[in-house]
């Protein structure tokens, strides 16, 4: 679910989840509009990028596993880079 995270915030959590996971992780990101908002008005999908916009920023802190595309996003399961 990292389209939810302030996309000012994007690098801070992923290196958090780098910090945090001991082997393998597995990520969401839905790349499209979410059908509910934030009371700003803001579409709650805070960042709808490409995966191709994702991957690299993953993959700075992660080793790839699988990478697995959804009708409306995709999941990784990556293991935590040393």
């Amino acid at each position: 679910m990292l389209e939810h995270i302030e996309p000012a915030l994007l690098d801070n959590v992923l290196d958090d989840l780098k910090r945090v996971t001991a082997r393998v992780g597995v990520f969401t990101v839905h790349t499209g509009q979410a059908v509910k908002t934030l009371p700003d008005g803001r579409n709650t999908h805070l960042i709808q990028k490409a995966p191709a916009w994702w991957l690299p920023r993953i993959l700075e802190r992660f080793e790839l596993v699988t990478f697995n595309r959804m009708p409306m996003g995709f999941w990784v399961a990556v293991e935590r880079k040393q």
